[in-house]
């Protein structure tokens, strides 16, 4: 079955730095309704090879058979930390490790694919992993040109999502929600909804919005801005009503995490997050993380 969100995102901050790597396992918490407790566990993952060096760690998803997916970027090593690479190598250490690494939960890595040049497209910014039933990876990028690419599970090419802007500098980009032919910076995040075959992206790294295509077609079906506004009424007039916007798994509820900002909540999936139900969960989001956050002489 598939692991809980709380526990993909207890393992994705850990990997984050995976090159020291460990991983906090959960513990009994102290009441049954309380939050969960965790405890460093520095056995995991198991050691990589030696010459390995990680970069930004930009993705996890943990699939059916509760094998987690991270997804690296070998791009962000550049000769001061690639000795080994430099012709004359200048160190025993280090080359970059493949953008894929597959794990048990055990912490042994079974498989390991991908890097810059890969394959044609292969996305200039890795951001975001996640697979199917099937057993197939997606993986995506997040600058301009980027878009979502369909491997098999040892990194065979099978298809692109396409809809690629043009592979332009960032600076001087102009947001356009209102336009979904095109993800103009690639793709914050994605997943599928088999079920409904539908797949969901995050455009928020330009954009403000989540879309949703068809995942045969990859026809557009619907989407919508911060607290569910309608596409037509997101732009960038005014204030922002939110800085970003993410797109986490369906759970098994058949709802969709939805981040919007620092903001948590559920969204139906085929019906987006009304103005008030937004207001309204996320005034309660508030309280908590206030009290929460707050030193208990009111500083």
């Amino acid at each position: 079955m598939y692991a809980s969100w709380k526990k993909l995102s207890l393992i994705s901050a850990c990997i984050a730095s995976v090159c020291g790597a460990a991983v906090l396992r959960s513990v009994a918490a102290d009441a049954p309704d309380g939050p969960a407790a965790y405890r460093y566990d520095p056995s995991w993952p198991k050691p990589l090879p030696s010459t390995w060096a990680l970069g930004g760690i930009t993705g996890i998803f943990v699939d059916q058979n509760d094998h987690i997916w991270v997804l690296n970027r070998p791009g962000d090593l550049d000769d001061t930390n690639n000795y080994l690479t430099l012709n004359p190598p200048a160190a025993e250490c280090c080359t970059a490790a493949p953008a894929v690494l597959e794990f048990d939960t055990a912490g042994t890595l079974l498989r390991s694919w991908g890097n810059p040049g890969f394959v044609a497209g292969w996305p200039k910014s890795e951001h975001t992993i996640f697979t199917d039933r099937a057993g197939n990876v997606y993986i995506a990028g997040a600058q301009p040109g980027d878009t979502i690419m369909k491997f098999t599970a040892d990194g065979k090419f099978i298809s692109e999502f396409g809809r690629r802007g043009q592979a332009v500098p960032i600076q001087g980009q102009k947001q356009d929600n209102q336009q979904t032919d095109l993800l103009l910076r690639g793709v914050a995040a994605a997943t599928l909804d088999e079920d409904a075959h539908e797949l969901y992206v995050a455009d928020g790294y330009l954009n403000k919005r989540v879309l949703v295509f068809d995942s045969d077609t990859g026809s557009f079906k619907r989407g919508w801005g911060a607290y569910g506004k309608p596409l037509s009424e997101t732009n960038l007039k005014g204030p922002t009503r939110a800085w970003r916007i993410w797109v986490d798994d369906v759970n098994s509820d058949g709802k969709l995490d939805i981040l919007v900002g620092d903001s948590v909540t559920l969204v139906e999936p085929a019906k987006g997050l009304t103005d008030k139900e937004f207001k309204t969960k996320s005034a309660e989001w508030q309280k908590e993380w206030d009290s929460q956050r707050l030193p208990s002489n009111g500083e």
